[in-house]
């Protein structure tokens, strides 16, 4: 009899124990903070009629490793195109622009790693001016966690980051080599030393 009411004293015990223990891992949310992000041009420098392209930065700040689609969602983003201050699609030197954010396999971060895409081009016309500037503005990315932190938000997403400026690239025609420059002035002077023998 005390056998047994030992042994039920143990298995309610032993029960107790295992109700009381956290049952699965507690999510992580992610914040502001455990994200860096940037916008940078591919390029400094462009010739004309070349296209512009940005690229978008994210670094893994959290001690937590992004999975993205598992813990968070891949970012939402808008941006605006402008040529000196005109918004892209006004602008006469421009031949076209598009999204390039078709990213086939996001990588997941352990913490300081980054992962870069292209994120946006513009496509310049031969007649655009030298010293142009291509300019993107500071981009806004909106990011949800999962399961969503605020499942019945009106935003689409628990939180969002703007990057800190935009990017800049600069239109410059190509300066002709010295060799190009000398063959061209051989040739102009060829052709004077020609006009000058027939005038005589």
């Amino acid at each position: 009899m005390k056998n047994n009411c030992g042994t039920k004293a143990l298995l309610l015990a032993l029960l107790t124990v295992f109700l009381c223990l956290p049952y699965g891992a507690e999510a992580y949310f992610f914040s502001p903070s455990d994200l860096a992000v940037s916008v940078l041009p591919n390029e400094n420098t462009i010739s004309p009629g070349d296209t512009a392209a940005f690229s978008i930065s994210i670094t893994n700040l959290s001690t937590e490793t992004i999975m993205w689609g598992e813990n968070l969602w891949y970012p939402s983003t808008s941006v605006g195109g402008y040529i000196d201050g005109i918004i892209y699609n006004r602008s006469p030197y421009v031949d076209g622009t598009g999204f390039l954010l078709n990213v086939s396999e996001w990588p997941d971060l352990v913490q300081n790693q980054s992962f870069t895409f292209d994120y946006y081009y513009i496509d310049t016309k031969d007649s655009i001016p030298d010293g142009s500037k291509v300019h993107v503005a500071p981009v806004w990315l909106g990011f949800e966690n999962m399961p969503a932190q605020y499942p019945d938000d009106k935003i689409g997403y628990d939180f969002e980051i703007r990057t800190a400026a935009g990017a800049e690239t600069i239109v410059s025609s190509p300066v002709p080599e010295p060799s190009a420059i000398i063959l061209l002035a051989t040739g102009l002077f060829g052709i004077a030393a020609a006009r000058r023998r027939i005038w005589r």
